[in-house]
């Protein structure tokens, strides 16, 4: 025994020193192997790297830019054509601006053709002289106003005259008078035989005499009244005349108030106009900067979710969610929604690629507040049956990582991931749940590293590389052009693009408000204008009316001079009868024995007589000089009448024709002026829309040509990149393999601690311990044959057994753990998912079933058969569903088992088409679903059947199904093979009418 245990001793040494040669030996393969993976042919160098990344990214960009470029060439296309179409217009705006200027050349010049002619027309002398109506009709009106001078004072002296002769007619008869009435006292004397009948003669005499006075005195006093309303009447005029012309000097004032304010608003709406121009010139353009905005952010949009559908699907319900949250009336929802994640951080550029590697489609996750904002978001989106595929994080439901720091001495060559990211406090539970885990390393080898000192963290580098925290490792080329660098552009542009569409929303709205300015003002100007033109009707009507009234005013004087005439010879009249009466009684004081006359009288009869001649001379002469006057006046008015005045209208004619037609040429003018202005207008146009066209004919070359030289670059980088690719994937592919030889070769090795004699071989080479390896092995192999080993070795054997088993039992602890915690999250998922679908199965139900049944009641409750009653209120507990109908309306609600076979038929039915109405399926095949349906039952059946997008492939032998099919077909036996027949309604009618 003794013997044996010497011998397993020894034995037992000599499988020691066979263990340490062959770690060494081992040890130096790993050293060979670590060189080898250190040699520049197997390892790729970092500025091979950045050369593949510096070309990846420049291969990338060029693909942008050709893109860009594509959306921009299209644009630039359709602004040339469009530039090309607008110029032509205006070309041809401007032709018929030059006929129309052509055609007022041509109507001014027979205008001033027209208004050369003379008055007399054309070759007349005045003609040729070179005729001016103005001058002529003043030199007339200066003739007629000097001929109405001489004529005023022909009429004058005619009336001083005509005075003169009435004054020497009247005292020629007052003379006669008195020569009558010395003559008539003898005559009076003489006629009558005595005193006595003189006297009652004359007294008869008087009383006659005072009866006409009488008369001439009522005369008066009528024409005394009526000089006093004439005089009253023209006073009236004057006062009116005097009113008039202040209200057609406030008229006037107004007048011009009016026209400044005309001016005003036109000036105004002229500067309005303006600016809506401008305006409107800025709108066409943000509309075109917005069209190309949105082609560009389209374009980037369908880049980003190239050939990814799911990512696709993710970018349609971020659409379809935006539409829910602004039209929601859910406060919860509005607060509790927070955005995408990939929102909620910013990274560094050249943090990129880990952080779309680590995140990947969970960057477009929306972190939602708790799981019930989550289920309320989930339940819309299927209410409104909207597309897309919508993940929330909700950041109640989060579980978080409990993982420990890396270790200090890499503090240099690797970080949390996490730590590059910048966010707020209150997001860092969703952050910790995507990103905690993750280190972010300067290469694998020291992620492979820190794996040995630390569990349970995954590991990325800066090119996307990554191993998993179960040592599953994965790499190679990434291209750094990922989703989050994509989604940041078409970010940028939906930001630039809805900014623009902002500040369009901001002019069309000024625009709007300018419009509705110009509008006002015009309404205005057209009031103010009415006005102006009320306020002229009224001073013509007031300066009409000034003329009325002076000329009634001057006919009221005539009048006042003919009734004050008349006045002063009805005086006279009366003086005249007065003097007679005093002569008469004169007479009848003198005695009747008188027969002749006295010396006296005789004397006074020879002056009289001497008076009466030279009076009548005078008279005489005065009458002769009046004929003159008159024939001269008559004359004068004859020439004014006959010759001075048509010639005068006829001027007054000719200058209105002239005013006429210089209004005419004037407006022509304006007409000339207007259209240069829009010609000259329009060529500006024109050469702007030709320098526009040169520009953006440029562009578009620039634009074809940056194309041919973006395509012929990526043409010359392409190759490099690909040879470079291949050679980095080679030597990384060899370093891969290096590195799986370095871990297996570590785990062959083992724990190099605790060998004996390990400095006795650390100067060996490798072929001397390989050659005592062989000794050794020769030994063992001699002392095994004398030594019982097998208990030995059994005894090893389940020592490394158990620790294996123990190994393994911690290992499974671990993933039983995980798995129990992702079961846990996924029923947590699945449950909500279930009670969501629960809600519109029971919601689809009821409505349907009231469709079906016009006056039925349907309900869907949750039962448990282990539960009190059956029905449970929480879809954990339940174990099934229940159906309860009432198809009256008017009883309790039964059990689907209490109902006949066709109430049966229709109830489960109408829960086919509610399960169909929550996961929308391509078609539906029944096997005579109508068979137990009566005829009411089988036409409701059809109508919700016709309201459904699926389609419905069932057999039948009812008329009504075949009245409402889309196509008909007809199975039939026929030598015990089934044949398959298309058929009209007619066909099917009679086949299964029988």
């Amino acid at each position: 025994m003794n013997n044996e245990k010497k011998m397993l001793h020894k034995l037992n040494k000599a499988k020691k020193d066979q263990k340490t040669l062959h770690a060494m030996i081992k040890n130096n393969e790993l050293k060979e192997i670590r060189k080898r993976m250190q040699d520049p042919g197997n390892k790729a160098s970092e500025g091979e790297e950045k050369a593949l990344a510096k070309l990846s990214n420049r291969i990338q960009s060029i693909e942008d830019e050709l893109a860009e470029n594509d959306i921009e060439l299209g644009k630039a296309e359709n602004i040339h054509d469009d530039t090309e179409k607008e110029l032509q217009q205006e070309k041809e705006k401007l032709e018929v601006m030059i006929s129309e200027l052509q055609q007022i050349d041509y109507k001014m010049q027979e205008c001033q053709l027209t208004q050369s002619q003379g008055l007399h027309g054309e070759g007349s002398q005045s003609h040729s002289q070179g005729f001016n109506v103005g001058e002529k009709l003043k030199e007339i009106q200066a003739v007629i106003d000097e001929e109405n001078v001489s004529l005023a004072a022909l009429k004058e002296e005619r009336k001083n005259v005509s005075d003169h002769v009435d004054k020497l007619m009247t005292e020629k008869e007052m003379i006669d008078n008195k020569s009558d009435w010395t003559r008539s006292k003898y005559a009076h004397n003489k006629n009558f035989p005595s005193k006595k009948a003189r006297n009652a003669w004359l007294k008869q005499e008087i009383e006659q005499q005072d009866e006409q006075i009488r008369s001439y005195m009522e005369i008066l006093r009528n024409l005394t009244e009526e000089e006093a309303s004439v005089a009253n009447t023209k006073q009236a005029n004057l006062n009116q005349i005097d009113e008039n012309k202040q209200q057609l000097a406030e008229r006037k004032i107004g007048d011009q108030e009016l026209r400044e304010g005309i001016k005003l608003l036109r000036e105004g709406i002229t500067s309005c106009k303006r600016k809506e121009i401008k305006i409107i010139h800025n709108v066409r353009s943000l509309r075109q900067e917005k069209d190309v905005l949105y082609e560009l952010k389209e374009g980037l949009l369908q880049l980003f979710v190239k050939n990814n559908t799911k990512l696709n699907n993710m970018m349609v319900a971020r659409k379809n969610l935006d539409y829910i949250l602004e039209n929601t009336l859910d406060e919860e929802i509005k607060t509790g929604y927070h955005g995408m994640l990939v929102e909620l951080f910013d990274v560094q550029e050249n943090f990129y690629v880990p952080v779309n590697e680590v995140a990947n489609i969970k960057l477009f996750y929306h972190v939602v507040e708790s799981k019930q904002v989550a289920t309320k978001l989930l339940n819309e989106f299927n209410r409104l049956g909207m597309r897309g595929e919508l993940y929330c994080l909700a950041l109640d439901n989060l579980r978080l990582p409990n993982l420990a720091d890396i270790p200090e001495h890499f503090h240099n060559e690797a970080q949390l991931l996490i730590s590059q990211l910048q966010f707020e406090e209150r997001w860092v539970k969703c952050m910790d749940f995507v990103f905690r885990s993750w280190v972010c390393c300067k290469s694998l080898n020291t992620g492979v590293q820190i794996k040995r000192e630390v569990k349970g963290l995954n590991f990325v580098t800066l090119d996307g590389n990554k191993i998993g925290s179960k040592g599953d490792m994965n790499g190679g080329y990434i291209n750094p052009n990922n989703m989050l660098r994509k989604y940041y552009k078409f970010k940028e542009a939906e930001e630039k693009y809805y900014k623009c569409e902002g500040e369009l929303q901001e002019l069309e709205a000024e625009l709007q408000q300018l419009t509705s300015t110009i509008a006002q003002q015009q309404k205005e100007l057209d009031g103010v204008s009415k006005e102006f033109e009320t306020n002229q009707d009224h001073m013509g009507k007031l300066q009409v009316e000034i003329g009325q009234l002076e000329m009634e005013n001057v006919e009221l004087g005539n009048q006042l001079d003919s009734l004050h005439r008349a006045i002063l010879n009805k005086e006279s009249d009366i003086e005249k009868c007065q003097a007679a009466n005093r002569d008469r009684k004169e007479l009848m004081e003198l005695p009747h024995n008188q027969t002749s006359l006295s010396s006296a009288d005789r004397e006074a009869l020879k002056m009289y007589d001497q008076e009466l001649k030279r009076i009548i001379a005078q008279i005489k002469k005065s009458n002769l000089q009046l004929n003159n006057i008159n024939t001269e006046i008559a004359d004068k008015e004859t020439i004014l009448e006959v010759k001075l005045l048509p010639q005068l209208n006829q001027l007054k004619e000719k200058e209105k024709s002239d005013l006429s037609k210089a209004d005419d040429l004037h407006s022509l003018l304006n007409e000339a002026k207007v259209a240069k202005r829009k010609g000259k207008s329009c060529q500006e146009k024109i050469e702007e829309l030709t320098a526009k066209r040169e520009a953006d004919y440029t562009n578009l070359q620039e634009r074809r040509q940056k194309k041919d030289e973006l395509n012929n670059e990526l043409m010359e980088v392409r190759p490099k990149w690909d040879k470079l690719n291949n050679e980095l994937t080679k030597k990384k592919e060899k370093q891969a393999q290096l590195i799986a030889e370095e871990a297996r070769v570590q785990l062959l090795i083992g724990d190099m601690e605790g060998m004996e004699h390990v400095e006795k071989y650390e100067n060996w080479s490798t072929k001397r311990m390989a050659k005592h390896l062989d000794l050794k092995n020769k030994e063992v192999e001699k002392l095994s044959e004398k030594v019982n080993t097998s208990s030995i070795v059994n005894f090893e054997k389940m020592i490394e057994d158990r620790d294996a088993v123990n190994k393994d039992y911690d290992v499974v602890q671990n993933e039983l753990a995980v798995t129990k915690e992702a079961k846990n999250l996924l029923e947590e998922r699945h449950m909500e998912e279930v009670a969501a679908t629960y809600e519109q199965i029971k919601r689809h139900f009821e409505n349907l079933f009231s469709e079906v049944v016009p006056h039925g009641r349907g309900r869907v409750k949750l039962v448990n058969g282990s539960a009190r009653d059956n029905v449970v209120d929480n879809i954990t507990d339940a174990t099934g569903v229940e159906l309860l109908v009432d198809f009256t309306g008017r009883g309790h609600m039964k059990n689907i088992k209490s109902l006949s076979g066709g109430q049966k038929a229709v109830v489960g039915l109408v829960f086919i088409l509610a399960i169909q109405k929550c996961h929308e399926y391509p078609f539906f095949l029944f096997d005579e679903v109508d068979a137990a349906l009566d005829a009411d039952h089988r036409e409701m059946i059809i109508k919700v059947l016709k309201n459904h997008q699926s389609q419905f492939i069932l057999t039948t032998f009812r008329p009504e199904f075949v009245h409402q099919a889309d196509a008909l077909f007809r199975v039939h036996l026929e030598n015990a093979n089934s044949h398959v027949l298309e058929t009209d309604i007619q066909g099917a009618l009679q086949f299964v009418e029988g």
